[in-house]
């Protein structure tokens, strides 16, 4: 029996300003969302999630740390991975 299985690596970040929170009312979800996205090939998880933010929000982030994560079996028997960050480290604007 294998050890390995099909694996969908994404992320998604909570940016915080203060007591504020960025999030997203993104079109084809149910409600507000934290930005994110898919980890790419070839790169790491700490490149993903600057990238996935600055293509989001079009904020450059700095010093994300990891806070949990989330997962789940999909019908094609791919595991489904979110990579939760917090940074309040940022710059540009929305």
């Amino acid at each position: 029996m294998s050890r390995k299985s099909e694996i969908e690596l994404t992320n998604m970040c909570l940016i915080c300003d203060g007591n504020k929170v960025l999030v997203q009312d993104k079109a084809g979800t149910n409600g507000l969302v934290f930005p994110g996205g898919h980890v790419e090939e070839g790169e790491s998880l700490l490149e993903s999630v600057v990238r996935e933010m600055k293509e989001e929000t079009g904020l450059t982030i700095e010093n994300p740390k990891v806070c949990g994560f989330k997962d789940w079996i999909q019908e094609d028997g791919t595991r489904y991975i979110v990579l939760l960050y917090k940074t309040d480290k940022f710059t540009g604007e929305l």
